[in-house]
């Protein structure tokens, strides 16, 4: 997911496409007015079967490459192995192309930005399957490989910013923060890229806050009523960082929707924090903010101009949540809606 560093919005209200670039690929995002919240179940099923095929289509395709890489030598196979490996990174299908990741690493290659990608794959296929003591050993063999390749003029050095924040990602998922913790100073400290290593920086000192006595805060929501989080004492929150502006937001927010309904008596208490305020007058971004909310019918209140809680939580990108156990302390950071109901699992066993 394409994340918005909140420092860097100029002009937020006039941004309605953001542009990440993958390997070369330029994928457009765009925010969409229209609630997503407002579906049926026939029509649900409908795009989940449409998803589904073209997964199944994707993991055929791969399938079919690995083969012909396997026939192939020399330059022709390492085109067809990187084709492998790009689709399986932009698709996030690293299990699909975990077995030809795993042979061009046994076999090796003469080109070293093909076994690169392919340590990619091996170590987010590994997080996949929950190896993530081995991923993390990966991970440090691609970082030094990283080193060297850098100085290299055809390498693209934004790719370990995928492989990072997935890694992290997915160790965070597990509620392994002290790997990803770990990951995350082993990035900061052997990137040559000086963006690569302030990404991971300000991701390290939001992990390193796992485990610690969330900030209070206070503030007034959108109707101009006070709200604190010490309100909320004795039950788990989980904070939603937003701004209308950004189009992650947008295709997250109906997703929450769902799973905080699906939760029913078990869902958190949910804190919007609202972060128009950047770059905008009060008015204006209040103004963004309630459409917002309105159009995607979402149920929680939002506080206004939450940059200073932000910084408090020190959530400098968006999208970015944190969720707070009851008793008050920070149990889990961007959690997926998906993944909701596990965190919620894991912070309340049951006994």
């Amino acid at each position: 997911m394409h994340s918005v560093r909140i420092s860097e919005i100029g002009h937020p209200m006039t941004i309605r496409h953001v542009t990440h670039c993958v390997f070369g690929w330029v994928v457009f995002v765009s925010w969409q007015p229209t609630s997503l919240a407002q579906t049926t179940p026939a029509l649900d099923k409908i795009n989940n079967d449409f998803r589904r095929e073209i997964a199944d289509a994707n993991i055929r395709r791969i399938d079919r490459l690995t083969t012909l890489a396997a026939a192939q030598a020399g330059a022709e196979s390492d085109q067809t192995y990187t084709e492998i490996f790009k689709q399986a990174i932009a698709q996030g299908n690293f299990r699909a192309a975990e077995t030809a990741a795993i042979k061009l690493l046994a076999v090796g290659t003469t080109d070293p930005n093909v076994e690169y990608l392919a340590g990619i794959v091996n170590i987010m296929a590994q997080a996949d399957r929950g190896s993530l003591d081995d991923s993390y050993a990966s991970l440090v063999r691609v970082i030094q490989k990283e080193a060297a390749l850098a100085r290299q003029p055809n390498f693209e050095a934004k790719t370990i910013l995928l492989l990072g924040e997935g890694s992290t990602g997915a160790m965070l998922k597990a509620g392994r923060s002290d790997l990803a913790l770990k990951a995350c100073e082993l990035i900061e400290a052997s990137s040559r890229n000086p963006e690569v290593r302030e990404v991971f920086h300000r991701k390290k000192l939001r992990v390193a806050e796992i485990g610690k006595p969330a900030s209070l805060f206070e503030g007034l929501d959108l109707d101009g009523k006070p709200i604190t989080l010490a309100e909320f004492r004795g039950r788990p929150v989980l904070l939603i960082f937003w701004a209308s502006w950004c189009p992650s937001n947008a295709s997250e927010a109906p997703r929450f929707i769902r799973a905080i309904k699906a939760l029913g008596p078990k869902a958190p208490v949910v804190i919007g924090v609202n972060l128009d305020a950047v770059g905008s007058t009060k008015d204006e971004a209040l103004a963004a903010a309630r459409r917002f909310v309105l159009d995607e019918e979402e149920t929680w209140r939002s506080i206004a101009d939450g940059e200073p809680i932000a910084k408090a939580f020190m959530a400098s990108d968006i999208p970015a949540n944190v969720l707070i156990s009851a008793d008050g302390k920070i149990f889990r950071i961007d959690v997926a809606a998906d993944d909701l109901e596990r965190s919620i699992t894991a912070l309340n066993p049951p006994k």
